[in-house]
């Protein structure tokens, strides 16, 4: 049986405050058009606290001093660009999904491909734009 998760972040609280800071000057911006969410150890329910955050990708580290900064790590990572219903009725059997519900069917494929989430904790990544989005999470191969 997994671990039960713990401590769920105040979404609606972190995503006012990212709103409210949109405004505000990035430096090297990469994609203007485009923003993120990044969660932490949501998949596959791990024992540590889940953490989220949105976001813009930068550059630089020479932000504005409002800015938490959240450096990538270095990995492989699986996505899927959702850009049309085809994709939840082939992964879920669904007309529609929320991204997130991405996450599930990425980790499945991924373990029958000998990947596996990095450790210690699951990185998945949700980026945005008016048009599509992509659902990215953080593997490595697994050991032999």
């Amino acid at each position: 049986m997994p671990p039960t998760p713990r401590g769920e972040p105040d979404i609606p609280g972190l995503l006012a405050a990212y709103q409210a800071l949109v405004p505000v000057e990035k430096r090297e911006l990469l994609a203007p058009a485009w923003s993120g969410c990044i969660s932490l150890d949501y998949w596959p329910g791990g024992s540590a606290p889940r953490g989220i955050m949105f976001m813009q990708q930068v550059a630089t580290a020479q932000q504005d001093e409002r800015y938490n900064l959240y450096r990538t790590p270095a990995s492989l990572y699986i996505r899927v660009h959702y850009d049309s219903a085809e994709v939840p009725q082939k992964l879920l059997g669904k007309e529609q999904c929320e991204v997130f519900e991405l996450y599930g069917p990425i980790h499945e494929q991924a373990e029958k491909h000998g990947y596996e989430p990095i450790s210690p904790v699951s990185v998945e990544f949700e980026y945005y734009s008016s048009l599509s989005c992509f659902a990215y999470c953080a593997v490595k191969r697994k050991a032999e």
